[in-house]
């Protein structure tokens, strides 16, 4: 896997990488990776940085080229497009159960990101992920 290594300020950057090892000399390094989202469980953190109770009520999954979950008490599906960068779902169906005001609001917010183009921020070497848009944001945390 080609990486671009970026050294922290302060750092003196010279050739750190030799045969896949990097040193662990006290600087900060960012290393850009791309994690496949086939086949991933994701647990819903937070929606536009409010952070959500860690129920099963508030999950997102992909596979086959589509996306499914939950965002409170109701399901959605659709179909998912990855870029280098960049994501772009369309949402096909939603349930329709009644709910509570609270989680009412955040699906409301959930899904006006989803249906924008997102962009793709990975962290913690593909364990968390952070989908942004015009319109809001998720924080996703890999289940599997």
């Amino acid at each position: 896997m080609a990486a671009n290594i970026t050294a922290a300020a302060g750092c003196r950057a010279g050739l750190f990488v030799l045969l896949g090892a990097l040193p662990l000399a006290g600087c900060a390094f960012s290393i850009p990776i791309r994690p496949s989202l086939e086949g991933s469980s994701w647990q819903v953190r937070a929606i536009d940085g409010e952070v959500l109770p860690p129920t099963s009520a508030y999950r997102v999954e992909f596979g086959g080229g589509r996306i499914g979950g939950r965002l409170g008490c109701n399901r959605f599906s659709g179909l998912y497009w990855l870029g280098s960068e960049s994501i772009v779902v369309h949402v096909v169906e939603t349930s329709e159960m009644a709910c509570d005001r609270a989680t009412t609001a955040h699906e409301t917010a959930g899904l006006a990101a989803l249906r924008q183009p997102l962009r793709i921020f990975w962290t913690d070497l593909g364990a968390r992920l952070k989908l942004t848009s015009s319109t809001g944001s998720l924080d996703l945390r890999r289940i599997r």
